[in-house]
Parts: structure tokens; C-alpha cells; sequence
């Protein structure tokens, strides 16, 4: 396996710890903009989490298109924890999903840093 394929695996796996915790802290209640409907945040999480898997497949066959895909799956993430770690930040209090986001953010920065090197 290539050093992409273990970074989005990796990846993969913090994000699934992001998520959980993000159940266990109830945050599509806690949003600066309102609550957000429980369909679009389970519908949200299936979106990514199937992008991620096809992203991995694609990638682990060398398909050009899984390599693009996992530029924007760890650019994503690499926003993903950074809008966590600076909601802390703003709201000088944890905010759900802080714990793992900056699990998040270097997982997500390893990727891309191996996507950068080849």
C-alpha cells in the first residue's frame, strides 16, 4: 500500500473518531447558525465518509481521478478541523468535535503533505 493510500486511512479513521464525537456532544444542536436537521447531518456524514472509501479505491488503483479526489478529501479536512479549532477559539469554550479537530487537522495535513511529494 502507498504512503497516500496509509494517510487516507488514517484519515479516514480520526474522521470516524471526529464524527462520533461530534454525535456524543450533540453537535448539529450546537451550530453558530441554528440546528441542523438530523437527515442532513447523517446524509452529510454518509457523503463524506463514501467520497473518502472511493477516494482510497481510486487512489490504490492509481486512477489519476482518486488522486484529485483525495487533494480536496484532505484540503476538506484540513478546513474541517481548522473551523473547530477556531470556533474553541472564538467561543473561548470547547465546541463539539474539538477534541479530535486537531487529531483532524494533522492527519488531514499528512495527507496532503504526501500527496505533495508524490
Amino acid at each position: 500500500m502507498s504512503l497516500v493510500g496509509v494517510s487516507l486511512i488514517i484519515l479516514i479513521v480520526v474522521q470516524g473518531l471526529h464524527l462520533y464525537e461530534e454525535v456524543k456532544q450533540d453537535f448539529r444542536r450546537k451550530l453558530p447558525v441554528g440546528e441542523m436537521p438530523k437527515e442532513v447531518f447523517v446524509a452529510a456524514n454518509i457523503i463524506v465518509f463514501a467520497f473518502a472509501i472511493v477516494t482510497l479505491c481510486m487512489a490504490q488503483a492509481e486512477m489519476a481521478a482518486g488522486f484529485v479526489m483525495a487533494w480536496i478529501f484532505g484540503i476538506g479536512m484540513v478546513l474541517n478541523g481548522c473551523v473547530h479549532i477556531g470556533m474553541m477559539i472564538y467561543k473561548r469554550a470547547y465546541f463539539p468535535g474539538g477534541v479530535t479537530a486537531p487529531l483532524v487537522l494533522l492527519a488531514a495535513v499528512n495527507l496532503v503533505y504526501r500527496l505533495w511529494v508524490g
